[in-house]
């Protein structure tokens, strides 16, 4: 069968809940067409240090902490995270745009969004 996943949901803020994530890094996010290399945007790294998400198994706990959180942030530049500092600053994903799992066992994600410090790190 083809396209099934276009009728599977993510619901990306429940994911996100109860999990305190820390600025890794911030890259440029390129498009490749042909020989054409063009910036459209920044990939931002995120370490997941906190999980206290209910997954509905006690075996399940903390399932995520420790791993990291790529997410992909069109048109900003990553100059845009330069104040941003490596495992101190804490931030928040908005504005998701896109959110999907993918891979032979469901154990990718996909995220579009914007990466924004939280309110208590801001200035």
């Amino acid at each position: 069968m083809k396209q099934l996943q276009l009728f599977r949901s993510f619901e990306l803020d429940k994911f996100l809940a109860g999990k305190t994530l820390l600025f890794i890094k911030a890259l440029p996010l390129q498009e490749r067409d042909g020989e054409t290399v063009r910036t459209i945007g920044t990939r931002v790294s995120l370490f997941i240090l906190k999980d206290s998400t209910d997954y509905g198994r006690p075996e399940a706990a903390e399932a995520n902490k420790g791993e990291t959180l790529i997410v992909k942030v069109p048109g900003v530049s990553p100059d845009q995270f330069a104040s941003f500092e490596y495992m101190e600053t804490v931030c928040v994903v908005t504005s998701v745009q896109k959110a999907t799992i993918w891979g032979d066992f469901n154990n990718n994600l996909s995220v579009t969004a914007s990466v924004d410090k939280s309110k208590s790190q801001q200035n």
